[in-house]
C-alpha cells in the first residue's frame, strides 16, 4: 500500500518517489518528533497494524557490572578465541561449542 501510495501521481505535486530524489531540504525540529515508543502507539492506533517493538530477550542476570564483567573475564580466560566455536561446529564437531556453552552457564552462576 504504501509503496503504491509514494509511486501515484498527485496532482499539481507530482510522484512522491520522485519528488524526494534529491533529498529533504528541511529538517524537522527533534521537538517535533515523537518518541519512538509513542510513534509506534499511534501508528497502531491510526492504522490498525503495528511496527516492530523493541523487546528484550531475556533479562541480564547480574546484579552489577561488576559480576557481569568478571564472568566475561573468566569466560574470555578459558576461551579466548572464540571462533573456534564457529570452525569446529561447521565442521560437524559440536562437542567444544557444547562444553563452552555448559561452561559458560556454570561461570554465570557463580557470578550470579
Amino acid at each position: 500500500m504504501v509503496q503504491s501510495w509514494n509511486a501515484h501521481r498527485i496532482q499539481g505535486k507530482g510522484i512522491p518517489d520522485q519528488l524526494t530524489l534529491g533529498g529533504c531540504p528541511k529538517k524537522a525540529p527533534a521537538d517535533c518528533l515523537p518518541e519512538a515508543a509513542g510513534a509506534a502507539h499511534t501508528y497502531l492506533q491510526e492504522v490498525g497494524s503495528s511496527l516492530t517493538q523493541v523487546s528484550m530477550f531475556g533479562r541480564n542476570p547480574f546484579s552489577t557490572a561488576e559480576n557481569q564483567t568478571a564472568a566475561e573475564h573468566e569466560f574470555a580466560q578459558q576461551y579466548s578465541d572464540v571462533s573456534e566455536f564457529y570452525n569446529h561446529t561447521v565442521n560437524y564437531e559440536p562437542t567444544h561449542f557444547q562444553n563452552g556453552i555448559r561452561d559458560l552457564i556454570d561461570i554465570v552462576r557463580r557470578h550470579v
